[in-house]
């Protein structure tokens, strides 16, 4: 287990060795990721205090940065490793992490799975008690004591529970690999023979056990032997309405679990289509060659490339950037003299001629980057967003000069343009200010926008290019639109693992439900006989069936509803961007819910109500 994986390593030494002089390898730059082992009982907190103290040995700032490390604005912070994979969500993480959220939200909807089976326990035990009274007045007749019942039933409970541990751990063995294609992990069977793992499971059994035979237990053993063998006892009306309570809170979960999962559907999807301002149907990226000897990019190789690219028949345009939509980006801080003295941390993505229009993002004001402008392909002419028009506070942006902090030195640039607010980023983030700049060493991917025909043709003769340049590295290319959708695969493998659970969970739900009906109808058969005497009907019977469970499904539904709704609230928190979720996926949880669980029970009405009044009355 760790937060990044690698298939090889090399010394850090090694790789400063090979060209001392880049700015990669120095203390000015910042991409680099630094463990610390601390001595027994040191703090974090103390150490992090003294970092700024003894970095500064090793930086050249000038005084403004350091005035606003000493301010609190930038600061250096120490982060405890296991903290990483589930509770980081910086920049540039070395591999995607996972979120603590979706954690919580599995381990309740487990929760969830269990309380309804030990409610269909705590039902159908209760609901058979008039089965067993005969047993139990006859045990107590000939001296048994209410203890000893109490343990019986108790002990029935835990065998319950361990059968049903032992099923799983076969079950489970059978669809372990099922499970990790869903999920995209790499769980073995071996690791349910764990000890530790095994030691869990049977302690959670024990618990579950206990707690499911609770009022089971102390039910069945407070039955009178007199009443039972005078055949006095029967269902009462208290266990009656502890049943229905039972069945509704079943129904609750259910309708929680269902109209959850409909919810991170609706979100999903909301996410997977929105228009995110420029277009990435039919875009491809290249990763650019680059040559050690040169320091980084080939940059008249790159170029080279891009001309040739363009005389591909099935290609439409190309350009080059160092960061793709979606992808992670590096930040510097940017203000304006005149309207916003305060530093503003500011998006950088540099970028060739015609991304712009490669990427039809729309340009509001101005004008876009030119190769026929000097200052333009100088670098001191840029474009900006609407994020950063309005956090710098720019009445009329174009021509407005603004200084970008670039680590040790500023940089005055002009705006010469203003494109409308893309989402460059993922949808858990907001936009931000954007700087687009031209700089063509900082580009690190090739940009292609295909035509759409003929398309194996076309990445034949790009891959023929390619290799002509670079012979050392395997060719390779992305879909944009692809790579975008891999942003929320979290969310597919949450949704899809939770969509079995909800559905495991209404299942169990249908099958108690299926099991309480039984036990229910079969304590009204001579009812019903005599209503069909009076002239009842099956409709009459049917609908005065279904109505008792209907009304227990709409109660649970009045209550689950409002609570999946504010239980998904910190979920839907997560994303900056959330999709409105009007009564869609409340309306069909309900009719979900209502359908099956009606659905579940209907053969038993329907053979109640059909049931011949003189057999449900022969032996009055």
């Amino acid at each position: 287990n760790s937060h990044f994986h690698f298939n090889a390593l090399i010394s850090y030494m090694t790789v400063k060795s090979i060209n001392p002089e880049s700015h990669w390898m120095t203390w000015e730059d910042f991409g680099h990721f630094n463990y610390i082992v601390l001595e027994e009982g040191s703090s974090p907190s103390v150490l992090q205090s003294k970092i700024g103290d003894w970095v500064f040995k090793y930086l050249n700032w000038d005084q403004d940065a350091k005035e606003r490390f000493e301010s609190g604005e930038i600061k250096f912070e120490l982060q405890h490793i296991a903290d990483i994979h589930l509770m980081s969500h910086l920049r540039w993480e070395l591999e995607n992490n996972g979120n603590i959220l979706y954690v919580y939200i599995l381990t309740g909807s487990m929760i969830f799975i269990l309380l309804i089976a030990g409610i269909n326990y705590i039902n159908l035990t209760t609901a058979k008690s008039v089965e067993r009274a005969k047993e139990i007045g006859v045990r107590k007749t000939l001296g048994a004591v209410s203890g000893h019942l109490t343990i019986q039933f108790y002990l029935e409970s835990i065998l319950f529970c361990l059968m049903a541990m032992l099923l799983a751990f076969g079950f489970t063995s059978l669809v372990i690999d099922s499970f990790n294609g869903l999920s995209q992990k790499n769980f073995d069977v071996i690791d349910l023979l764990n000890f530790d793992f095994i030691a869990k499971a049977t302690l959670l059994c024990l618990v579950l056990g206990l707690l499911a035979g609770i009022y089971p237990a102390l039910f069945l053993s407070s039955f009178k032997p007199t009443d039972v063998l005078k055949g006095k006892l029967s269902a009462s009306g208290e266990n009656n309405r502890l049943r229905s309570i039972l069945v509704v809170c079943q129904f609750v979960v259910s309708a929680i679990l269902i109209t959850s999962s409909l919810i991170i559907l609706k979100q999903l999807d909301y996410m997977q289509t929105k228009q995110l301002g420029f277009d990435r149907e039919a875009v491809i990226s290249i990763p650019i060659p680059s040559s050690v000897e040169h320091g980084g990019i080939n940059l008249s190789e790159a170029q080279t490339i891009q001309n040739e690219l363009k005389n591909i028949p099935g290609i439409s345009q190309v350009s080059a950037t160092s960061n793709l939509p979606g992808s992670q980006f590096d930040n510097h801080p940017v203000h304006s003299v005149k309207y916003h003295p305060e530093y503003l941390d500011a998006t950088e993505i540099y970028v060739d001629f015609g991304l712009i229009e490669l990427l039809d993002i729309e340009l509001l004001e101005g004008r876009t980057l030119n190769q026929n402008y000097a200052a333009d392909s100088a670098g001191t002419n840029v474009l900006i967003n609407e994020a950063a028009v309005k956090g710098l506070n720019l009445m009329d942006p174009i021509g407005e000069k603004i200084t970008w902090h670039l680590g040790g030195h500023d940089l005055e640039i002009t705006v010469i343009g203003v494109v409308r607010d893309f989402h460059y980023k993922s949808l858990h983030q907001p936009i931000n200010p954007l700087i687009i700049q031209y700089q063509p060493y900082m580009v690190n991917e090739m940009v292609i926008k295909l035509e759409g025909q003929n398309f194996q043709q076309t990445m034949a003769e790009i891959e023929k290019l390619y290799t002509k340049f670079n012979q050392q590295d395997s060719f390779e290319y992305h879909f944009l639109d692809q790579q975008l959708g891999e942003l929320y695969d979290n969310e597919i493998r949450t949704l899809g693992v939770f969509s079995i659970f909800s559905g495991v969970a209404l299942f169990l739900a249908c099958l108690g439900l299926l099991g309480i009906a039984l036990a229910m109808i079969s304590q009204k058969v001579k009812e019903v006989g005599i209503r069909k005497i009076l002239g009842a009907s099956a409709l009459q019977i049917i609908q005065m069936i279904f109505t008792q469970f209907a009304t227990l499904i709409g109660i649970a539904l009045i209550i689950g509803l409002p609570l999946a709704y504010f239980l998904m609230q910190d979920w839907l928190g997560e994303f900056p961007y959330q999709v409105v979720l009007g009564f869609q996926p409340f309306f069909w949880s309900a009719m979900i819910l209502l359908v099956i669980a009606l659905v579940s029970v209907s053969l038993v009405v329907l053979k109640i109500a059909a049931t011949s009044p003189v057999e449900a009355l022969r032996y009055e």
